[in-house]
């Protein structure tokens, strides 16, 4: 757009371009973070939440579709603090197995786990070179496990539900933790 040769008008157009390009870099912001706090609702597949100077953690998918991509950040960025806050990740299973089978903790500061049995029957959460074992999960339930004394060499760890009725191949899971 050509500006005008009147001097009024001239500011006038300089003021009103200056307004339409923060409105819309306002409103890209404002999509973006919307955006993202929709797909964290629970009962939807919890998306990304946001990227950061620190990198990305992985969450867990919480819809109820199988099928649903399992690699999601879960670090969040706070309203007035300078450093993005990690959240826990979600390990969700219910009874056909855990839902999250992969876990990417690589570039995380974050060690804290939430497991949530969404299925009907008791589920267990464990992690046998961390001496990690919820005990029974029952339905609905949501533990807390935070991630310590990992050995020096482990990168990748194996959880996994050892209640009788929990099918191994179902029941098992990878931590990647370098």
């Amino acid at each position: 757009m050509a500006r005008p040769k009147n001097k009024k008008l001239a500011d006038k157009f300089e003021v009103m371009s200056f307004a339409v390009n923060f409105c819309a870099v306002f409103a890209l912001i404002l999509v973006v973070g919307l955006l993202m706090a929709v797909q964290n609702i629970p009962g939807r597949q919890a998306g990304m939440a946001a990227l950061s100077q620190s990198g990305i953690s992985q969450s867990e998918c919480v819809c109820d579709d199988v099928s649903c991509p399992l690699a999601v950040p879960a670090v969040l960025f706070p309203v007035s603090a300078g450093e993005p806050v990690e959240s826990a990740a979600r390990i969700s299973m219910d009874d056909g197995g855990f839902l999250t089978k992969e876990l990417d903790l690589a570039l995380s500061s974050s060690r804290t786990l939430e497991i949530y049995n969404k299925g009907v029957r008791a589920h267990s959460f464990v992690i046998p070179e961390l001496k990690i074992d919820t005990g029974a999960i029952i339905p609905g339930e949501t533990k807390t496990v935070i991630l310590e004394n990992i050995p020096q060499d482990k990168e990748v760890l194996q959880f996994y539900s050892d209640l009788p009725n929990d099918a191994r191949e179902k029941f098992l899971g990878t931590i990647v933790i370098r």
